[in-house]
């Protein structure tokens, strides 16, 4: 990669690998980074979430890993123990960490086994 080219998408880091979703993060950045650019500022590195997302995200790749049906019971307990609103701003990494509580006592009997 030259001077001349600005990551966008997986590249840059705005695809959750758990989910393979990062159209609004793609779009958002793209307008930001041309912003930037009109202004004549230097474009940032590559985005990168925040540590308890990255935590977060390994460890559904993880429960993938070891049983590829576990990330949909996952979704089913989730999507139906908390508010469609909520989920979405969970995928979308825009969830207030007050609001885990939730989200993790409908996921525990799915990671640790007691379905």
């Amino acid at each position: 990669m030259g001077s001349q080219h600005i990551l966008l998408g997986t590249k840059r880091g705005l695809v959750k690998p758990s989910a393979g979703y990062g159209i609004v993060r793609i779009a958002e950045e793209s307008k930001r980074l041309a912003r930037l650019w009109r202004e004549n500022r230097t474009l940032p590195p590559s985005w990168r979430s925040s540590w308890h997302w990255r935590l977060l995200d390994n460890g559904f790749l993880q429960l993938a890993a070891r049983d590829p049906r576990l990330p949909m019971a996952l979704l089913e307990r989730v999507m139906g123990a908390i508010p469609l609103a909520q989920s979405l701003r969970f995928i979308d990494e825009e969830l207030p960490l007050g609001q885990f509580a939730p989200l993790l006592r409908s996921a525990s009997p799915v990671v640790f086994g007691k379905q």
